[in-house]
């Protein structure tokens, strides 16, 4: 354990900080998440994620990564405590806790000065409902190198703690803009002037004969309803299904359309 580490002060479950990361978790501190375990906590440093309370168990602590990774993020935070292993049983939702526990500050992009370039390839989800698929799509986004994410009827909120785990991180650097009114996206993205494309199971241009290479928003629905009644004026797109599936799973569909786009951009 390193000499830092050991300095660090050691507190009870009824101290307050202890009591606000308890907070973080149930989600009652909107703009910070509770992150847990190393590589959690390697994703927030290389994120460069402002750390606010960090929080360890230097007996779970088993590596010289980890001791390293806690001295790095104890000198980013306001504060840093040393707890005891059923403290980080009730902060971590892992079976086995490895040791760090952290609040950080989420990041937040304006929608007015967010810079976009003149070819902006963006994902709306629209009342995505699991976070594993937030997660998967925010993902895929980076992999493509898509330039943003628009959240609108929020169901699966992109600053959760489960989005965070689901896309590996990645929830800490993707540009995301949130839209509790799909009709406030909407007017966002037409005075850009980026042409939107829904994405639908049944009816549309199949995808292979879709040009997706202008400022386009592609625009995914909810897993068992689809997009809201803002979208319907807009032209779909869509992937044939020549199974007996009727539909893939959302993560995926946004998946070949990113990478379709991603395609038709750099002519591969």
């Amino acid at each position: 354990m390193s000499a830092h580490a050991t300095r660090t002060t050691q507190i009870g479950s009824a101290h307050t900080d202890v009591r606000r990361a308890l907070a973080v978790k149930r989600g009652q501190q909107p703009g910070r998440l509770l992150i847990d375990g190393v590589w959690a906590h390697r994703a927030a440093v290389d994120a460069g994620a402002q750390f606010d309370t960090a929080f360890s168990v230097p007996e779970l602590l088993h590596s010289g990564e980890a001791d390293a990774l806690l001295d790095l993020c104890r000198s980013r935070a306001g504060r840093s405590y040393r707890i005891s292993g059923k403290i980080i049983e009730r902060l971590s939702d892992r079976h086995q806790p490895d040791g760090l526990i952290s609040i950080i500050e989420q990041p937040r992009w304006n929608t007015e000065q967010l810079g976009l370039p003149d070819d902006a390839l963006i994902v709306v989800a629209d009342g995505l409902q699991s976070p594993g698929n937030l997660g998967t799509v925010i993902r895929t986004i980076d992999a493509c190198r898509a330039d943003l994410l628009i959240v609108t009827n929020t169901r699966a909120r992109p600053d959760g703690d489960k989005v965070f785990q689901g896309s590996r991180g990645l929830s800490l650097t993707v540009p995301q803009l949130l839209f509790e009114r799909p009709s406030a996206a909407v007017d966002w993205l037409q005075r850009r002037a980026v042409s939107i494309m829904v994405a639908d199971a049944n009816r549309g241009l199949p995808y292979p004969l879709s040009d997706l290479r202008g400022p386009v928003a592609l625009v995914i629905g909810n897993e068992r309803h689809g997009v809201s009644p803002d979208w319907s004026g807009f032209d779909r797109i869509r992937i044939p299904m020549l199974g007996r599936a009727d539909s893939l799973n959302v993560a995926v569909s946004a998946g070949v359309l990113l990478y379709h786009a991603r395609a038709q951009r750099d002519a591969w």
